[in-house]
């Protein structure tokens, strides 16, 4: 049994900056997963994931840039978490910050996996298997 997600599903990029979301965006096409999406703010995120939900298809894993303006990516994964529908939703932060201070608020806020960027497709991969098999847990 693989550990990596079904080529069925649905990811939700979070990330202010476009190139970024481009970058994930094609390396989980690379790895075969077609139901990308993306937005550049937190509420837009939580509004797309509200409406996936609504729609019965739910968005499978959330990767959200850790730094953006208004609110960040750990305000974003407090939110998921505090809401029924989402509390175990998959969430992997994506930061270019190497804090040990920022990994325990992360896991402490119930992240399922950590992502520093740069990163190569086969961490992204690991990261996506792990977040995974705790969600199968």
């Amino acid at each position: 049994m693989s550990l990596a997600p079904p080529p069925t599903a649905r990811f939700l990029i979070i990330d202010d900056v476009a190139s970024m979301r481009i970058l994930i965006k094609g390396l989980l096409g690379k790895l075969g997963y077609k139901n990308v999406y993306d937005n550049a703010t937190v509420p837009e995120a939580i509004a797309t994931l509200e409406r996936m939900h609504m729609s019965g298809t739910p968005v499978d894993i959330v990767l959200s840039d850790w730094e953006m303006p208004q609110y960040t990516g750990l305000e974003m994964l407090k939110e998921v978490r505090s809401n029924e529908k989402f509390a175990n939703l998959p969430f992997i932060m994506v930061t270019a910050v190497r804090s040990t201070d920022n990994v325990m608020a992360a896991l402490q806020a119930g992240v399922s996996g950590y992502l520093v960027k740069p990163f190569s497709e086969a961490q992204l991969l690991a990261q996506l298997g792990l977040a995974w098999k705790k969600l199968k847990a």
